[in-house]
């Protein structure tokens, strides 16, 4: 039976924890690396509809992508996750940006969610790739590349914005990408996919014909989940690695 620290080790090969950006707050947040982990329920956010579920399970470790502790605290509430944490005695690890910027991490997954070719970096932060690009195995009109980005990540719907001409070159940054949309008109892309968007950065890539694809926060992270789970799964073959069921951004989208 691996210890927390075990599992934080295998996944320090993949997203180093020291590769995280310096605004972050990654690591073990919660419990003790001694601990031996039961089961692991892999999430994008430790919710109190997360934490129940991992008491369900039997499961002592979550292991999250984005941090339930970002900024200093002034207050617990008693339905809170950090409540629910303490009381069952749970561990909580965040491996945050380290795995967005990490080789294998969340955007070379939606990299290859959305079938890209030839994926390189095109954007840098600190040394780090924050952004891909990549060439779609077809090209297509702003239209059908939205309803594609749409179906390839199983959204509900997208904003996008259109193009002059066709779609061939995506640049991609998972989550909240506004800053890589300038690095994205510099690598000539046709098109950018992100979770969620500037509306400054949205006009800039209006004027530089860049079209736009938000495909929503968790859509475009929650696809490295899977991809953890089965990469942990290797190192510890006996051990139990649970992608959450419940956590999903509920999310609808209305249009007369």
């Amino acid at each position: 039976m691996p210890t927390v620290k075990d599992i934080f080790n295998a996944l320090s090969i993949i997203a180093p924890i020291g590769d995280s950006l310096s605004y972050d707050n990654e690591g073990l947040l919660m419990g003790s690396f001694k601990e031996k982990v039961t089961k692991t329920l892999i999430a994008l956010d430790a919710t109190p509809a997360v934490c129940d579920e991992a008491v369900e399970l039997g499961a002592n470790l979550i292991l999250t992508h984005h941090p339930v502790l970002f900024k200093p605290l002034r207050a617990f509430t008693l339905q809170g996750a950090l409540i629910k944490l303490l009381k069952h005695d749970m561990n909580l690890l965040v491996s945050h940006t380290s795995l967005d910027v990490s080789v294998s991490g969340v955007n070379f997954q939606l990299s290859q969610k959305l079938g890209l070719k030839n994926v390189d970096s095109c954007s840098c932060l600190g040394g780090y790739t924050v952004g891909l690009m990549g060439d779609l195995p077809d090209e297509m009109d702003s239209v059908e590349f939205a309803q594609y980005v749409s179906k390839s990540l199983n959204c509900r719907g997208v904003r996008y914005t259109e193009r002059k001409g066709k779609i061939k070159k995506v640049a991609v940054c998972g989550g909240a990408g506004s800053f890589v949309v300038r690095d994205a008109i510099l690598a000539n892309a046709d098109a950018f996919v992100t979770g969620e968007i500037k509306h400054s950065e949205i006009l800039v890539a209006n004027d530089y014909n860049l079209a736009i694809v938000e495909a929503g926060h968790f859509k475009t992270e929650a696809l490295v989940l899977p991809f953890v789970r089965d990469y942990l799964h290797e190192w510890f073959p006996e051990e139990q690695f649970i992608v959450t069921k419940v956590l999903d951004d509920n999310l609808r989208y209305f249009s007369e």
